[in-house]
């Protein structure tokens, strides 16, 4: 192949290189539908999957290690620790650095204390967990979103890429998704319209 594309005059390294990340890709965007759809099937299917509890400790004084003691102790599990600092005079706030992503389905509620569900992202997360689960291509997910009116938060139009980069978020919102009524609702009608006697 390498000697074809010396003939071709085209650099033969980095086309290689640049189609193993294509096989990549490929390959961890079949991997994430699998994972979806072995979701999906285990709910309906009645096995019960794991259910994790989260809990935010906010430290108001100086820490002490027997917090940590106490909850390990408990059967919790540190996920992630956060600093922050009051930032001196001297110093300009790096660009960004105020910012936190907001996950993609979510607002910030009119009270400012906490994350709720954006209804329109809510839907568009639903449409494209659907499609995943029926097993459409990228191509065909992205047209639906795009033909149902939805955007991405930046108001353009949705794309693969765009779509490929909301599989972790899927993943994420997967099993609450496959236990509401409204995923039921969907999963009867796309099972009906499958149905060789519909």
């Amino acid at each position: 192949m390498n000697g074809d594309l010396r003939r071709a005059g085209l650099p033969g390294a980095p086309i290689l290189l640049l189609l193993r990340h294509l096989n990549a890709l490929i390959a961890s965007a079949a991997m994430a539908r699998k994972l979806l759809s072995l979701i999906a099937k285990q709910l309906h299917g009645g096995l019960a999957m794991a259910y994790f509890e989260r809990v935010r400790d906010v430290v108001s004084g100086p820490f002490s290690p027997d917090v940590i003691q106490q909850r390990s102790a408990a059967g919790w599990q540190m996920v992630s620790i956060e600093w922050r600092r009051q930032l001196p005079d001297s110093e300009t706030p790096p660009e960004g650095g105020f910012d936190e992503d907001i996950p993609y389905g979510l607002r910030v509620a009119d009270d400012c204390s906490r994350l709720e569900v954006h209804p329109r992202e809510h839907q568009a997360l639903m449409l494209m967990m659907e499609l995943l689960v029926q097993d459409f291509s990228y191509s065909g997910i992205v047209s639906d979103l795009n033909e149902k009116g939805f955007r991405m938060r930046d108001g353009r139009p949705w794309s693969r890429v765009a779509v490929f980069n909301m599989i972790p978020r899927l993943i994420e919102v997967g099993p609450r998704f496959f236990k509401s009524e409204e995923w039921e609702r969907r999963r009867q009608k796309f099972a009906r319209a499958k149905s060789p006697d519909a």
